[in-house]
């Protein structure tokens, strides 16, 4: 992406050169949901990202508004610094264990139906399982959907198609504003950048969550998966979970439970495990040079609260609970209400501002691009997912990584020993 090129340059260009792709966007949506004369469609592309396309040049009358939407390029700047953090879990821990850490997120979203007679906005599987994308829970048991993680890009519209309009969740969040209704939407910082940029601080009655961000895979993977695991057994899947807590809160699992009870489940560690590496080397390309980091001067984070795991919490620590433990970082006055909501279900403990910033490094950092990067999506692409997670060459490379990780560490720790003793 050239930097002086305009966001509807780009776009068209991606629309005729199917090889260039607007490496900057995030798949948020927002040009196609503002365009007036609905030629911006969102398309997967060979990886299973969804980007821009103009379906009609002709149609265009240069308005200029996917350019202001645009999060990437026209990001709103906002004061990202943290007032406070919090850190925690849920009262219960069979409820604890339905929730990807602690339950924070949960917890926050249960009293805002309830106490402030809002809706939720969240990311959820449909009935199959194949599709992740936006919805609305205007109950306490519409939100049992949102629980837990998905690793995949979530659609924000509900539609499986490869081409399709795209942003439709937006247009639900402006008509339940309209009519002052309290809207609480939970999703990505670019996500919440999208949004923020669409409603421009109009309402009072928008909240908004972020989740600490490590960088989403395409659906394509999460699709192919799932296809894999239900030839291989013969049943469709009911349920499925990247984070099922087996024996407590890590290592993580992969759970799938199939339509026919005479199927076992599917069980086991998610980082082993094809979605597990596909997670690991194909994300987003807009994922490594993401702005919605905290302190970072172009955009930075933009919710009222960002909520992630306290990684950094243990036994020895009073938040840590053996089913997971969630962090708040909050930054504004809504953050704080917020907090204050979850307060009748959640257990919250003095947070050490140290531990909790030590606890999410992907809180001010973007991800790592993999050098085998390519390799991967070449492999995945044209051998499939279970071929390209398993690839020798794949897995030589990740083998050189490790032993050159383990020889920096051993020469540090060298150095280390070496100062000590010369003191």
């Amino acid at each position: 992406m050239v930097a002086q090129c305009s966001v509807k340059q780009i776009i068209m260009d991606y629309t005729f050169i199917k090889n260039k792709r607007p490496d900057n966007c995030c798949g948020c949506e927002a040009c196609s949901y503002v365009c007036p004369k609905h030629i911006i469609m969102m398309q997967e592309d060979h990886e299973g990202f969804v980007y821009p396309v103009v379906t009609d040049e002709t149609k265009c009358i240069s308005c200029g508004g996917c350019e202001k939407i645009c999060p990437a390029t026209n990001p709103t700047i906002t004061d990202d610094s943290i007032k406070s953090f919090c850190s925690g879990h849920l009262w219960s821990d069979d409820d604890i264990r339905a929730s990807a850490s602690g339950g924070l997120a949960t917890a926050i979203a249960r009293s805002f139906i309830e106490r402030l007679g809002g809706v939720v906005y969240g990311v959820a599987y449909s009935a199959d399982c194949q599709l992740i994308c936006y919805e609305k829970a205007s109950t306490k048991q519409d939100l049992e959907r949102f629980r837990g993680s998905k690793y995949a890009q979530a659609r924000k519209s509900n539609d499986g198609s490869s081409l399709f309009m795209g942003g439709k969740v937006y247009k639900s969040v402006l008509c339940d504003l309209k009519q002052g209704v309290p809207v609480l939407f939970i999703g990505l910082p670019c996500e919440i950048a999208a949004l923020t940029n669409i409603t421009k601080h109009r309402f009072v009655n928008l909240f908004t969550i972020e989740l600490v961000c490590h960088g989403p895979t395409s659906q394509k993977v999460h699709r192919d998966f799932l296809k894999e695991l239900e030839e291989e057994n013969g049943s469709t899947i009911s349920s499925f979970s990247v984070r099922y807590k087996n024996f407590g809160w890590k290592p993580y699992y992969i759970r799938a439970v199939f339509a026919d009870n005479a199927v076992s489940d599917y069980l086991t560690t998610f980082h082993e495990s094809a979605y597990g590496i596909a997670f690991r080397y194909l994300k987003r390309p807009s994922c490594a040079k993401c702005n919605f980091k905290l302190g970072n001067s172009s955009a930075g984070l933009q919710a009222d609260i960002t909520v992630g795991d306290f990684h950094y919490a243990g036994p020895s620590l009073e938040a840590w609970n053996k089913w997971g433990s969630s962090v708040g970082y909050v930054h504004s006055d809504k953050g704080t209400q917020l907090v204050k909501l979850a307060e009748e279900s959640f257990d919250f403990y003095e947070t050490n501002p140290i531990y909790a910033l030590k606890s999410s490094y992907a809180l001010a950092h973007a991800v790592k691009k993999q050098i085998n990067r390519a390799l991967f999506s070449k492999t995945f692409v044209t051998q499939g997912l279970s071929f390209a997670s398993s690839h020798y060459t794949v897995k030589a490379i990740d083998r050189c990584l490790k032993v050159k990780k383990m020889i920096i560490c051993s020469l540090v720790s060298l150095r280390n020993m070496l100062r000590k003793c010369l003191r």
